[in-house]
Parts: C-alpha cells; structure tokens; sequence
C-alpha cells in the first residue's frame, strides 16, 4: 500500500488577490531578457511573513523597463524610490557603478508597498497591482538570525618551561 504523504495549504498558496493597502515586503529583484530581446527587472515583493499582517509569504509583482534614453540602466524613477527607502540604515548606498550592483543592493530590502487593484484588459480579470511610486520605509528593520556561540575547549596553562627554540 502506498504511502499517503498528504499536502498542506495555507493562504499564501490562494491564487485570490490580496485585499487593497498597505503591505511590509521583502524585495528579491532579478533582471530578465524577454523572446523580444528587451530586458526588465522582475521586482517580487514577498510580503513579510516575521510581522503580523494578513497574507503572510504572498507574492507581488511588478517591473522596472529597461530605460529607453539609456539601455544600461532601468526605470530610475521607480529603483531611486526603493534605494531611498533604506536611507538611515546601515547597508544604505547612494552610489553604483552597474545595474548588477544594484539588484545586489535591492534584494533582501524590506519596505512598505501600497498594493491596488486594477482590472488588466490583456487577461481579462483583476489583478494587483503595486502603486507607482509609493514604497516607503519598513518599520519593521530585518533582524539578522544571532549566530550560535562557539564553544572553544578550555586553554591549558601556559608551560613557564622555555621554548624548543
């Protein structure tokens, strides 16, 4: 007989919308090449799990176009609206010499979104939407896990007799 393994669902795996409003986020960016050959940043905004709020781990998504003036970077409006976001904290950095080195900078930021609701003529159905430009601080800073102490084994005394050497 086989085993039954079963499977657990919880609200982070409806495919249901999340209500319109506030949201603490973690961001995770990636920069993608369509078929077309134009590229983006895929920014995933995965609401905080650590802070209570409803619709904990969902995801949310939005993108950054490539800029059209300058192929090298993407939407600077929309990425100097989430580095401001960190401005005060210690890993804040105003200053990048690549886009691979901002992506390296926006992931793992945690930030407020305003999520909305619009209805999408392409699909057809409703979806959610992160409103343009409205990302600000978290109130909730990261707290990094403790590392766990090392115990060392105990230091022999010192032997007073003089060295081989």
């Amino acid at each position: 007989m086989e085993e039954n393994r079963g499977m657990v669902f919880d609200e982070s795996f409806d495919t249901n919308l999340v209500d319109e409003g506030d949201y603490e986020v973690i961001l995770k960016a990636e920069k993608k090449t369509l078929s077309t050959g134009k590229e983006k940043l895929s920014l995933d905004f995965k609401i905080r799990s650590d802070v209570e709020q409803k619709f904990a781990n969902k995801h949310i998504f939005d993108d950054a176009w490539q800029d059209k003036d300058n192929p090298y970077w993407f939407d600077l409006l929309k990425l100097n609206k989430l580095i401001k976001t960190q401005k005060g904290l210690p890993n804040y950095k105003i200053d990048f010499k690549s886009v691979d080195e901002c992506i390296l900078f926006l992931n793992g930021i945690a930030c407020i979104i305003s999520v909305t609701k619009e209805f999408d003529e392409y699909t057809g159905q409703d979806r959610n939407r992160v409103k343009y430009l409205s990302y600000r601080p978290s109130n909730h800073p990261i707290v990094a896990a403790p590392t766990p102490a090392v115990e060392s084994a105990p230091v022999d005394a010192i032997d007073d007799d003089p060295l081989p050497f």
